[in-house]
């Protein structure tokens, strides 16, 4: 039978061909057709919905359509194409259906959707052309297949967002064998540049691939030769990880989901307690392996039928090691999503494409005889490993606007880089130093102040740190919207949902006045779940204030705050900065406390003249059964909240169902409505007592609490109104603040900018304290004119540039004193450890993936 490595072209054609196949047979039974059909559906875990939203938000802005949307992550997302329809597209929680009319941008989410299964394909089975050249067409075209066919159902039917990493890994694997085998690294250095788009699927590939290099090279345990081919691995990876950090991660922004996590609240033990459901546990497993039945069943046909010539030991123990290696994220990933160190979407989808490769290679070396060529020595490459970064930091000097700490921040590093590298080529027989474990310990403070400094200043600086806001229009408020990963978008102007009869008199929570006085409050962070506590109920302070958070600007907006690609716009008339009183300062909220009850402690803090509370509670009688509940309420004069406290399904009010909110959208008459299971009760216990019945998804002691607003809508106060006075000025850019204002007497400046213990305040020219209000940072104001600066730096950041400093001065002693004596026991000591230093990598990343996430779950749970 002719090998594929003979019949490049063909493989390549023919793989594409049966997976292009498979995948319109699939689409087709499940009605639908990528050329023309209604409707194309993704499977949802939670997030997938949010890039459609972003293409149509784009397409919304750039004035493509007409139209409204809204987005919901449990309840799932509508997008209405036009206002003239008749309808709102229903998005359940499982399923995400995507209207595919007039849409040229869902088309083309269709065509990418193909076209990565094609360059999975192309990729894939270069990769087993080039390790596996013996392999038979026929036996490659079937694993190409079941390889990109697998990453397409493993995606939940080839959501774009992942898809294309499931070409990548073959570059990477590919790259690495080359590499481990003595080849060039360029192909290594690209997969893995590519991968880093992604810090999932690069840290996941760098683990794998560091086990690989360690088992593959296991013959030449105790070798000169085993060195240096760990050490090349090490330096690439070191190359490129450098690289990702000048290049993607300022200019793309791909660390903010990583870094963002680590600074979440810990979990309740409700959310430890999913892993141990079968159903959830087996759908992980899963995850892991799909599309690979037929050639898993093939490979294993084949093992048992050579039992009289079995494969050679090594080749076996690797593979399955490498198996292990990738399959035990899934049984670790709960505990990762506990402590909040990976997306809880993201990291089993895109971990589960280096399983998919390794079967897909298990099989393809059963198939080709149990053989893998042996090493053939290469010459280093040493242009690619020190010239990648250096060429990546000189290119982000073109490509960004830095200031000058920017510059050294950025700048040490590389320097650390190009020393370890000098010692390293100094020193015989090119074999790993002490000096790259002394870039990696002393190293380790100016590398985290450098990368890290940038998303603490996005944090602290844009406030609402996860969030993407969208306009529309922009005439005053109307069509100001606001999408919000793993949240939900609030609609200011009832206007933007269109002609849609029984919505125009439902407002989110509070309604628009109260919504201007501060949105979303009481609602925290989504992963647990928990309503009414005051985790995060000033990030979102300024959507009643006329600013938003786009890529690019609209007509009539000033950039008043800028950081590589992220712009805070303020609309006209828009203001930034709020004059609060001083005895707001060291406001905080109960976290035991009602939604309600936090609002009044605001309202009481933030506006002292005002007379009597926001809202009054309400009795509710409630009854339960199980997950039953039934809730009465008293008549009541005036508007009534109910809150439920969890998610709730099967809702009735006085007997009438209420459905999901794109359903109640198309009932008229209404009085009530639910929006990712929260219960809005406009007035609902006007005439006689209004019965709340539920069945609650999540069993709490309170399933609903009610209070009545005792100011109407329209007298609520709205923060800012009489800032004119104070003739505000201000600008930023990055970690800088300067406000301009005149102040009276025991007032205080309240920014929209979380506080960090690493921003620091000027008053008058004189260092002033930045005390909070809430999660927000203020500053005591002098009675006259104030001009306050802030200035944001990491905590230890210029301590660290100082160390790091002077350790780089030391290295560059140290080749110095190395290279004049040669025989000095000091280097035969750094010559012994080389090996040794790649398995300690090895170990350290391991537990970080393995043990590191437990450990912080632990540190969370008991502080």
């Amino acid at each position: 039978m002719e090998s594929a490595s003979s019949r490049p072209v063909l493989t390549s054609l023919a793989s594409i061909a049966f997976s292009l196949a498979v995948v319109f047979l699939f689409l087709a039974v499940r009605g639908i057709w990528p050329f023309g059909g209604r409707f194309l559906e993704y499977m949802d875990n939670g997030q997938l919905v949010y890039p459609t939203l972003k293409y149509y938000a784009s397409a919304l802005m750039s004035g493509a359509f007409d139209g409204a949307f809204f987005y919901d992550v449990n309840g799932g997302a509508g997008i209405r194409v036009s206002p003239t329809l008749p309808h709102q597209l229903l998005i359940p929680s499982t399923w995400i259906a995507v209207a595919m009319g007039d849409s040229f941008l869902l088309k083309d989410m269709v065509w990418v959707m193909l076209a990565d299964v094609a360059c999975i394909c192309v990729t894939a089975s270069w990769f087993l052309r080039r390790v596996f050249p013996s392999l038979p067409v026929c036996w490659t075209v079937l694993l190409t297949a079941g390889y990109a066919v697998g990453g397409f159902f493993q995606t939940k039917y080839g959501f774009m967002q992942f898809l294309d990493h499931a070409a990548m890994f073959p570059l990477f694997a590919l790259g690495l064998y080359r590499l481990v085998n003595g080849g060039r690294g360029w192909l290594y250095a690209a997969g893995l540049f590519l991968l880093a788009t992604s810090l999932y699927s690069a840290f996941m590939a760098v683990v794998t691939g560091w086990l690989f290099a360690w088992a593959f090279t296991l013959p030449l345990k105790g070798t000169r030769e085993r060195r240096v081919r760990l050490a090349r691995v090490f330096w690439y990876t070191a190359a490129v990880t450098l690289a990702t950090c000048y290049y993607w991660l300022p200019m793309a922004e791909m660390s903010r989901d990583s870094m963002r996590s680590l600074f979440m609240t810990p979990p309740t033990f409700f959310e430890l307690s999913w892993p141990f459901d079968p159903p959830k546990f087996l759908e992980r497993l899963y995850a892991c392996l799909p599309g690979m039945s037929f050639a898993a069943l093939a490979a294993v046909y084949l093992a048992c039928g050579k039992k009289a010539s079995p494969a050679p030991d090594r080749g076996r123990r690797l593979f399955i090691l490498l198996l292990a290696a990738s399959v035990l994220p899934a049984f670790v990933e709960p505990i990762h999503r506990a402590a909040h160190l990976w997306s809880y979407v993201d990291f089993p989808v895109r971990f589960g494409f280096i399983p998919n490769l390794a079967v897909m290679s298990f099989c393809a070396w059963i198939l080709s005889g149990g053989r893998l060529p042996g090493p053939a020595g290469r010459p280093w490459g040493w242009g690619w490993s020190l010239g990648l970064p250096i060429a990546a930091f000189f290119f982000s000097l073109f490509v960004l606007k830095m200031t000058a700490a920017d510059l050294a921040v950025r700048l040490l590093p590389l320097l650390f880089f190009a020393c370890a590298w000098l010692c390293w080529r100094h020193v015989e027989g090119k074999r790993l130093a002490w000096s790259i474990a002394s870039v990696m310990m002393l190293g380790l403070p100016i590398g985290a102040a450098a990368f890290w400094k940038q998303g603490e200043e996005e944090k602290a600086s844009v406030q609402a740190f996860n969030a993407e806001w969208l306009a529309r229009g922009m005439k005053g408020y109307s069509g100001l919207l606001r999408v919000k990963d793993r949240d939900r978008l609030m609609v200011e102007n009832a206007d933007c949902l269109g002609p849609v009869p029984g919505i125009g008199n439902f407002r989110h929570t509070t309604s628009i006045g109260h919504f201007r006085f501060l949105k979303n409050l009481g609602y925290r962070d989504e992963f647990t779940r928990t309503y009414g506590q005051g985790g995060t109920l000033f990030s979102d302070l300024l959507l009643g204030h006329g600013f938003v958070l786009a890529s690019r600007p609209m007509e009539g907006m000033e950039c008043v705050l800028s950081r590589e690609g992220m712009y805070l716009y303020r609309l006209p008339g828009a203001r930034w900065g709020l004059v609060v009183p001083q005895g707001a300062l060291g406001l905080r909220l109960d976290g035991n406390a009602d939604v309600f009850s936090n609002l009044n402690a605001l309202h009481a803090a933030l506006c002292p003249s005002a007379e009597g509370p926001l809202y009054e509670a309400v009795t509710v009688r409630t009854e339960m059964s199980g997950p039953f509940y039934r809730a009465g309420i008293p008549e009541y004069p005036g508007a009534v909240y109910g809150f439920p406290q969890t998610d709730t399904a099967e809702l009735r009010v006085n007997g009438c169902a209420v459905p999901v909110m794109a359903e109640a959208q198309k009932t008229s008459g209404g009085t009530s409505r639910t929006y990712n299971g929260v219960l809005e009760l406009k007035r609902a216990a006007v005439a006689g007592e209004t019965v709340v019945e539920g069945r609650m998804l999540r069993t709490v002691e309170t399933p609903l609490l009610a209070a009545a607003a005792c100011t109407p809508e329209q007298d609520v106060p709205v923060l800012g109104k009489e800032q004119d006075k104070y003739g505000m000025e201000a600008k930023g850019s990055g970690g800088h603040v300067e406000v301009a204002l005149n102040a009276g007497e025991g007032e205080a400046l309240m920014v929209p900018v979380v506080y960090d213990r690493g921003w620091r305040a000027r008053r008058n020219g004189m260092e002033a304290p930045v005390e909070k209000v809430g999660e927000l940072m203020a500053v005591r104001l002098l009675k006259g004119q104030n001009r306050v600066v802030f200035d944001y730096y990491p905590p230890l950041l210029k301590g660290s540039l100082l160390f790091s400093s002077g350790a780089a001065a030391l290295f560059l002693l140290y080749a110095w004193w190395a290279r004049r004596h040669p025989e000095s026991t000091l280097r035969r000591i750094v010559l012994a450890c080389g090996y040794r230093l790649f398995q300690c990598c090895a170990a350290v990343v391991l537990a970080a993936v393995y043990m590191g996430s437990i450990v912080l779950f632990i540190v969370q749970s008991v502080l």
